[in-house]
This record gives C-alpha cells, structure tokens and sequence, in this order.
C-alpha cells in the first residue's frame, strides 16, 4: 500500500518522524517506509533588472527575477565592509511607496 501524508500530519511531527504512528483497521501497529523526494538542485541566475533608492536612512533594493516559479534564495554581494540588511523583504508586487523604518 501507498499513501501520501498531507502537510498538516508531516508539519506536526517530529523533524526524524520518530511519533509518526501506521495502524491497521484492528488498531495494530504496522511497520512503514517513508519515501521522501529527492530536493531539485536549484539554480542560479542573475535578475531580469536590480535597482537600487537611496534615501535618508534606508536604501531599497528592487529586484526583479524574470521568473514565473518561486525563488527558494537571493544572494548579495556588496564590495563594503559595513552592509546592513534591512528587516521588510515583500514576497512580490509593487514596490512600496515609501521604504518604511529600519
């Protein structure tokens, strides 16, 4: 027999699954195998366009990936010693008006 578990079961059990229990009609416990996909190696490209604002107190980065799936990561490189990263990171849309605190 195959089964898929749903997200739900697998979020709340534990990381090795190791409280994940199989039972049979009779309330029996069944030995399992669990078979997890192999992860896709990702890839790496540069965005379709990376601006940058500078205002007061924060700098805006825009990026635009120039693809349709989800990105899992974004590296940056910066040549400066004192690089802060600021804490708001929209998933997507439009940029924000206004960058908002730091």
């Amino acid at each position: 027999m195959r089964m898929d578990l749903p997200p739900a079961t697998l979020n709340a059990a534990r990381p090795e699954l190791q409280d994940l229990r199989l039972l049979d009609a009779a309330g029996i416990e069944m030995p399992f195998l669990i078979e997890e996909p192999t992860p896709v190696p990702g890839s790496r490209q540069r965005p379709k366009s990376f601006t940058t604002s500078l205002a007061t107190t924060s700098t805006a980065l825009l990026i635009e990936t120039g693809v349709s799936k989800p990105v899992s990561g974004i590296t940056l490189e910066s040549p400066g010693q004192n690089f802060v990263l600021a804490r708001l990171l929209p998933k997507a849309g439009p940029p924000p008006s206004s960058p908002g605190p730091t």
